[in-house]
């Protein structure tokens, strides 16, 4: 092996083939030069199909110009050479053991799931969780003096409790807030 050293600028116009490469720069920069503010950014893996086809299955890690956000993305065929938008296929998956966020958006029109193989804990530091509809709140939890509150926040909007009873949707119980949380129940009270 041999060490070849450059001191200066080093022009690339076609593939560099490296095997394990080790990169000794802090910093990646992507896009030098460029003035544009329309087109994605990022970093292309290479998938196949395991036996004789390449760029089938790929996966990148880019920003996309047209959310203004980064994705991980499936982006099939994708060869490195787009110039623009990449075509994407999918938005791919993260695995995390902890996550820091400000907020969370769907961006695909879909839903949002939790699911976690033990508990999953909502802690708020401010004592209040709130449920919102369009940016309208409907419903908080609070934490009252170690008092647990559950409130209905649109003006005259019960709290209701609903349940399953042998298959069918019962109400059991309506707490009326237009009446001062008047309790209405569904069948019989049982002392």
């Amino acid at each position: 092996s041999a060490t070849v050293s450059i001191y200066g600028d080093l022009e690339v116009n076609n593939t560099i083939t490296s095997t394990n490469h080790n990169v000794k720069d802090k910093l990646i920069k992507l896009g030098q030069d460029s003035i544009v503010t329309d087109e994605d950014l990022g970093i292309i893996f290479t998938r196949g199909n395991g036996t004789d086809a390449t760029n089938i299955a790929n996966k990148g890690f880019i920003w996309d110009a047209d959310a203004n956000t980064f994705a991980l993305v499936g982006c099939n065929t994708e060869d490195g050479t787009t110039s623009g938008n990449i075509t994407i296929n999918e938005y791919e998956s993260l695995t995390v053991s902890s996550i820091i966020l400000s907020s969370i958006n769907s961006n695909s029109n879909s839903d949002i799931t939790l699911d976690s193989a033990q508990d999953i804990i909502l802690d708020a530091a401010g004592g209040n969780i709130y449920f919102t509809d369009d940016e309208t709140t409907i419903g908080t939890f609070t934490n009252s003096s170690d008092d647990f509150v559950i409130q209905s926040n649109v003006s005259d909007k019960d709290i209701i409790f609903k349940g399953n009873d042998n298959g069918s949707t019962i109400t059991a119980l309506t707490l009326d807030m237009s009446a001062a949380g008047a309790a209405t129940f569904g069948s019989t009270i049982t002392a």
